[in-house]
């Protein structure tokens, strides 16, 4: 919580600013409980984590492939489909 004094015309009062945050929990498969508060630096770095996720699995992906590939090519198997 941010306050911020301001005085006008010879009268004080506060000005607070607050950042109302979702807490939110999620339970796993052997019942541990994960718990935070969304902020939006949480929301920022859960949605990097995300894309750096999904990129590094389509990268494992196509490796697997062309290794899958290059065994068959090793053996002869017709891999025209492929």
């Amino acid at each position: 919580m941010k306050k911020e004094k301001n005085i006008s015309n010879d009268i004080n009062f506060e000005k607070i600013n607050i950042r109302l945050m979702t807490k939110r929990e999620f339970t796993g498969k052997g019942g541990e409980v994960w718990t935070w508060e969304e902020t939006p630096e949480t929301i920022a770095a859960l949605k990097k984590l995300h894309e750096t996720s999904q990129t590094n699995a389509t990268k494992r992906l196509h490796e697997d492939i062309r290794n899958l590939k290059a065994q068959d090519d090793k053996m002869n198997y017709d891999t025209s489909g492929k």
